[in-house]
């Protein structure tokens, strides 16, 4: 069953379908265009399978006619309990990884890898020398910036799984970030989905 939101500007309600939901964004389309502006903030309605409401705030990203992408980020509650399903990305970025000891992205003991996929909650990754599960790591990329600029980004992570195909392939996911890290990963997996839905 499709998801309706009611979208409130002044004292009007205007009712659109949602097309897509993943993550922090939400895209619908409205019968008409809309007069809103882009970086303002919208009391949202929203309505899934006829019974279940959400009121929120969310945050106009992109329009285009007469859809819009809307940023409504998550609770506390919802991020740890992984209610809303993040998207994930294939990648082609050279990285590094540390042992936990090590703090330095450059140093002798770190090991090159080639991270392959990202999401909110963790990276896929090729590796030449074999790793242990559930073994902890510091992993270094770097992701594309605003412009053209590129932006490190360090998070704490656990191996989850292993793949052998012609190359090591492995799974982790994120045990521990910072909140400047947080933000880099969370505007690039943004700009990602922008992308996806033609707004970029």
């Amino acid at each position: 069953m499709e998801s309706v939101i009611h979208l409130k500007i002044g004292e009007k309600m205007y009712q659109g379908e949602v097309t897509y939901e993943e993550g922090d964004l939400l895209e619908a389309v409205f019968p008409e265009r809309l007069h809103i502006t882009i970086g303002n903030s919208y009391d949202c309605l929203i309505s899934r399978n006829l019974d279940i409401l959400d009121s929120f705030q969310a945050v106009l990203l992109a329009k285009k006619d007469k859809r819009i992408v809307l940023f409504h980020s998550p609770t506390i509650a919802e991020f740890r309990e992984q209610r809303r399903r993040y998207p994930r990305f294939d990648v082609n970025f050279r990285g590094w990884l540390k042992g936990v000891q090590h703090a330095a992205a450059h140093g002798p003991k770190s090991l090159m890898i080639e991270v392959i996929n990202v999401g909110m909650g963790g990276f896929a990754f090729r590796c030449e020398q074999k790793l242990s599960l559930q073994q902890t790591y510091h992993l270094f990329t770097e992701l594309p910036g605003p412009g053209k600029d590129k932006e490190q980004l360090q998070a704490k992570v656990e191996i989850l799984h292993e793949r052998t195909t012609r190359s090591l392939m492995y799974g982790c996911k994120i045990v521990g970030i910072s909140p400047k890290n947080l933000h880099i990963l969370r505007r690039y997996i943004l700009s990602r989905q922008l992308q996806q839905l033609d707004f970029c």
